[in-house]
C-alpha cells in the first residue's frame, strides 16, 4: 500500500531530503493484511512499533532508553526519536520524553510519574532551554453543595515532588465565590481543606471582599513635588442626610522634608450642632487629634499638617481639608468608618480620591481646626533640667518669649495660652487662667492654684543654655492664694566658707526668665 504523505511533514520528521521537486513524496511500506480496516491501521500505529508506519517517523533512529548511566536525557534531547527515562544523577523525574524538529532545532517534552511535562530546546545544536516545568491543576476536595476544589501547583527544575514547592488551592464558597490559599511546602496533605491551624504553611489570601469599606477607598495623596503649601480635600459630609452623630473615622499621615517630622491625626467628624457652627460648637463636629508629641518638628510650626473646614449652608455639607506644607509628598488619607448612604440611596459621606489632585489656592470660606494632642503623650513631660516627670494635674509654662516661640519652650504637647504662657493637656486658651508679667523677675498666675500633694513637685528653675555644675537662676513660689500664684525668678550668689570647705547659696537679685529656658509650675487646673 502506498500513503500519500506532504514533503513539509517529511522534512519536519525525517533527516531525509526530498527527492524531487514534487509537492508530496511516495513512501513504500509492507501492506497492510488484506481484510484491515482503518481502524486496524489505528492499532497497528498504537504498537511499539507504530512510529514506524506513518511517514517514516524517526526512521533510522528508533525507541531508546536514557539515563542511568546510558544516554544521558540532556544528550538524548538533542536526538530525535522516542525514548523512555531510566533516573540518572542529574536526570529529571521522568519516565518517556519525545524530541521532535529539524536537523538543528530541536524541541522535547519529558513526562514524569504525575504526568507533569517539562519542555526542553536546542537551537542550533546548543541547548537553549531545558527543564523548564508547565503549571498544572488537580482536583482538591470538595467546597460548599459538592463544588469541586482545586489545587494549582507550580513545580519547577529540581522540585518535581509536590512537597517541594508551593501551590494555590482554591475551595468554592456558597455564594458562589471560593477562597484561594496559599500552600507551602508544608501544606502536604492532599485532596482536603487545609488542615486546622495551617495558617502558617496554607494562608488564605484576602480580597477586596475581606476589607472594609472605608480601607478600600483609602489613597496617597500626590507625589509630585510640592513647592508650595497645597489643600487636600479629605471628605464631605452631607448634614441633611440621617445618620446624625459620629459619621466619619480616620487617620492622615503627613510630614515634609522642610518639618523633618511625620506625624499620624486622628480625624473624628459628626454633625450633631452643625447647622450653627461656631468657635464653642466645632469641637462637637470635627476634632483633629495628633496621635504623637510634635515637639520635634524643625523650623516653624507652618511647615506642619493644618485642617480646617467649609460649611457650604446652601446645600448643607461640610467639606474638611487638610492643609499639607511644601515638599510633603506622599501624604496618606486613610479611612476607617464612615456613616452608610441614607434610606434614599444619598451619600452620607463622600471621600475625596487621590486622583482629583491638590488645591493650590485656600478654599474661600475656610476655618482652622485647633488640634488636640493624645493625652497619652502628655501625662508625662521633660523639665528643662532634664528630668521627666508626671502630671496630675495641668502644667503651666512661662516664658519671656512664649509669644514668638516656635519650638522652645512651647513642646510636648504645650499650647500656647497667652504672652507669657502654655499650657498641656488641652487647657490652653480654656479662659480659664492669665499669665502676667508684674515686675523684672517676678509672674502673676491667675485662675489656678499649685498642687497640695506634697509627695508632688511644685516648681522647675529655669536654667541657662550650655550650662553645667551650679546653676545660678532659682525660682520659688512667693504666694499661693485666692486662685492666684506669684513667682519670682532670682539669681543665685554663692558664698565659699574656705575654713569648713563648704559652699551656701542665698537668693540675690529678681531677674527675667532667659530666653531659651523656661519655668514649669503644676497647678490643679482641671
Amino acid at each position: 500500500m502506498n500513503w500519500i504523505v506532504p514533503s513539509t511533514l517529511l522534512a519536519l520528521f525525517s533527516n531525509r531530503s526530498s527527492a524531487s521537486n514534487s509537492s508530496d513524496v511516495r513512501i513504500n511500506h509492507p501492506p497492510l493484511p488484506a481484510t484491515a480496516a482503518p481502524d486496524t491501521l489505528r492499532t497497528e500505529i498504537g504498537k511499539e512499533n507504530g512510529f514506524e508506519l506513518v511517514g517514516g517517523f524517526f526512521t533510522g533512529e528508533g525507541k531508546q532508553v536514557a539515563g542511568s548511566g546510558t544516554t544521558s536525557v540532556f544528550d538524548r534531547v538533542k536526538q530525535r526519536g522516542q525514548f523512555d527515562i531510566v533516573q540518572g544523577v542529574s536526570d529529571p523525574k521522568g519516565i518517556a520524553g519525545l524530541t521532535f524538529g529539524g536537523p538543528d532545532n530541536r524541541g522535547a517534552l519529558i513526562i514524569d510519574e504525575r504526568g507533569r511535562l517539562q519542555t526542553y530546546a536546542t537551537k542550533e545544536g546548543k541547548p537553549t532551554a531545558a527543564r523548564v516545568a508547565i503549571p498544572f491543576s488537580e482536583p482538591y476536595g470538595q467546597g460548599i453543595a459538592g463544588w469541586n476544589g482545586s489545587i494549582l501547583r507550580l513545580p519547577f527544575s529540581g522540585a518535581e515532588d509536590d512537597t517541594l514547592h508551593s501551590s494555590l488551592i482554591f475551595l468554592p464558597k456558597a455564594d458562589g465565590s471560593a477562597d484561594m490559599y496559599i500552600a507551602g511546602p508544608g501544606q502536604y496533605t492532599d485532596y482536603g481543606t487545609p488542615y486546622a491551624g495551617s495558617g502558617v504553611v496554607a494562608p488564605r489570601a484576602l480580597t477586596d471582599k475581606d476589607l472594609i469599606a472605608p480601607l478600600r477607598k483609602g489613597n496617597v495623596q500626590s507625589t509630585t513635588w510640592l513647592s508650595q503649601p497645597s489643600w487636600v480635600t479629605l471628605f464631605t459630609l452631607k448634614t441633611g442626610v440621617r445618620n446624625s452623630g459620629p459619621n466619619f473615622t480616620g487617620f492622615f499621615i503627613s510630614g515634609g522634608t522642610l518639618a523633618e517630622s511625620i506625624y499620624t491625626y486622628l480625624i473624628q467628624c459628626n454633625d450633631i450642632f452643625v447647622s450653627s457652627l461656631n468657635a464653642a460648637t466645632v469641637k462637637h463636629v470635627l476634632r483633629i487629634t495628633n496621635l504623637r508629641d510634635p515637639s520635634d518638628y524643625r523650623h516653624d510650626t507652618a511647615n506642619l499638617t493644618q485642617f480646617g473646614y467649609v460649611y457650604n449652608t446652601s446645600d448643607n455639607t461640610l467639606t474638611v481639608y487638610a492643609k499639607i506644607a511644601a515638599r510633603n509628598e506622599g501624604a496618606t488619607f486613610i479611612p476607617l468608618r464612615y456613616a452608610e448612604a441614607g434610606n434614599s440611596g444619598e451619600e452620607k459621606v463622600v471621600l475625596h480620591q487621590a486622583g482629583d489632585g491638590p488645591l493650590n489656592r485656600e478654599p474661600e470660606g475656610i476655618v482652622y481646626v485647633e488640634e488636640e494632642n493624645s493625652l497619652t503623650s502628655n501625662t508625662y513631660i521633660p523639665l528643662n533640667d532634664g528630668r521627666v516627670v508626671k502630671t496630675s494635674g495641668a502644667v503651666i509654662r512661662i516664658s519671656d518669649s512664649i509669644a514668638a516661640a516656635t519650638r522652645s519652650p512651647v513642646q510636648d504637647a504645650f499650647k500656647q495660652n497667652d504672652d507669657f504662657s502654655a499650657v498641656n493637656r488641652g487647657y490652653a486658651q480654656s479662659g480659664k487662667l492669665t499669665a502676667t508679667k508684674e515686675a523684672t523677675g517676678k509672674y502673676k498666675i491667675i485662675g489656678t492654684s499649685i498642687v497640695t500633694k506634697k509627695s508632688l513637685w511644685k516648681i522647675s528653675n529655669p536654667v541657662i543654655a550650655g550650662g553645667a555644675g551650679i546653676q545660678n537662676l532659682a525660682a520659688t513660689i512667693e504666694s499661693d492664694s485666692y486662685n492666684t500664684i506669684v513667682i519670682g525668678v532670682r539669681a543665685l550668689k554663692y558664698t565659699l566658707n574656705g575654713s569648713e570647705g563648704t559652699i551656701t547659696a542665698a537668693l540675690g537679685d529678681y531677674t527675667d526668665i532667659p530666653a531659651d529656658s523656661w519655668v514649669d509650675i503644676h497647678t490643679t487646673l482641671q
